[in-house]
């Protein structure tokens, strides 16, 4: 199979630093909104249990995600981990989970972001201001993604400074016996339906680290990736979707308009796609109700279904690959194999059940839009086959 050409091949240009800002910007906004709804759901002891789960599941899932992003550095990311462990098929379901995670996630950011400027400006249409934001994103990521990596660094560190400066005002007034109080789902005494709040607020939890596996689409474009993605996990979602789409288009997964570079040497008619669905869920606030939830939690809840099926993907990609391919060059291997990435595939599959549990509605949404993909997928074997010379050798 024949090199990639130019003009399918993005420009590696980020180094450690910018590749941090990503890192951290992809789950920054986690921390200031979304988490909120699990408080609600499970109450605050039964979503710190919540909290306490799920982030097991993240420490476990990230170090052995690694190995994944090392070995193979590629645009697509569990994508290509998933084609590559278990052929077409394989890839396909990961591809379009990803491809769901990261095109859901932006809209719900950005009504956040208009909902911010509409305290503070009530006169602001919050779905103008959301649009407003999702544009300024784009434009920056069509630009050059090192232009959008940088703001992304500025406006992360200030994101942090921020949250520190507001933990450090509240600190002085924080009472325990007020979180505490009815922190089991309502009740001051633990019992099922604590139990119930606690997996029901799953998705919350998880938007809290929701997209730091994004950093890996941006491989092709990283120096020196092999070294520079372990630093920057351990030391913009627009980009994780753009990618994706970019991918799944230059392996002929989607229509092949979609992997077309701009000047800038991005992606840009993969942004642009992404776009439009955001801008199009954005305008459709208010207009749906799903199981009682808002747009916002229910484009989360989302989001997650297609995070927690590409957990899955690439924890059984881990696996076989280390089985099959024990000569793989890996650059870092997860700690703690095979008792790490278990305990990553386990939790993921637990979730994955609770959410199909309480959330029917957008469970079948999903299911939905991935019997989509497969439909497409059946489809296109030609497109494909023609799109193999475009294809990285890791494929």
């Amino acid at each position: 199979m024949s090199l990639p050409t130019t003009t399918n091949m993005l420009k590696p240009t980020l180094g450690p630093i910018q590749l941090w800002g990503i890192a951290v910007g992809l789950v920054i906004s986690g921390e200031y909104f979304g988490w909120s709804y699990g408080w609600g759901v499970a109450g605050t002891l039964g979503f710190l249990v919540t909290t306490l789960m799920i982030a097991t599941m993240y420490s476990c899932f990230i170090f052995s995600y690694t190995e994944l992003t090392t070995a193979i550095p590629h645009a697509g990311g569990p994508f290509a981990f998933s084609r590559r462990a278990f052929g077409e098929f394989g890839g396909m379901i990961a591809g379009m989970a990803t491809l769901i995670e990261f095109v859901f996630a932006p809209p719900a950011i950005a009504l956040a972001i208009g909902a911010y400027l509409n305290v503070q400006y009530p006169a602001l249409d919050p779905q103008l201001a959301a649009i407003g934001a999702y544009v300024i994103f784009m434009t920056l990521n069509i630009l050059g993604v090192k232009l959008a990596a940088m703001f992304e660094l500025l406006v992360t560190s200030l994101a942090v400074i921020e949250l520190l400066v507001f933990m450090g005002v509240v600190a002085p007034g924080f009472s325990l016996a007020n979180f505490v109080a009815n922190g089991w789902a309502g009740s001051d005494a633990f019992s099922a339906t604590a139990i119930s709040g606690i997996f029901a607020a799953i998705p919350f939890a998880i938007w809290f680290f929701l997209a730091i596996e994004g950093a890996a689409m941006a491989a092709e474009e990283t120096r020196d990736p092999r070294r520079t993605i372990p630093k920057a996990y351990v030391s913009g979602i627009i980009l994780g979707y753009s990618r994706q789409f970019f991918a799944l288009a230059r392996a002929g997964y989607l229509p092949r308009g979609l992997a077309r570079l701009s000047r800038f040497r991005t992606p840009h008619r993969a942004i642009l796609a992404g776009g439009v669905i955001g801008v199009a869920a954005i305008l459709s606030d208010g207009r749906f109700d799903l199981q009682g939830m808002s747009l916002t939690a229910a484009m989360i809840t989302m989001a997650v279904f297609g995070a927690i099926v590409m957990y899955v993907m690439s924890m059984l990609s881990l696996f076989r690959l280390r089985r099959i391919e024990p000569e793989l060059e890996r650059w870092y291997r997860a700690p703690g194999y095979p008792a790490v990435p278990l305990v990553a595939l386990i939790m993921a599959l637990v979730c994955l059940v609770a959410m199909l549990w309480f959330k029917p509605t957008i469970a079948l949404l999903f299911v939905g839009l991935m019997l989509l993909g497969g439909l497409y997928f059946a489809l296109t074997r030609t497109q494909r086959r023609e799109a193999e010379d475009a294809l990285d050798p890791i494929s």
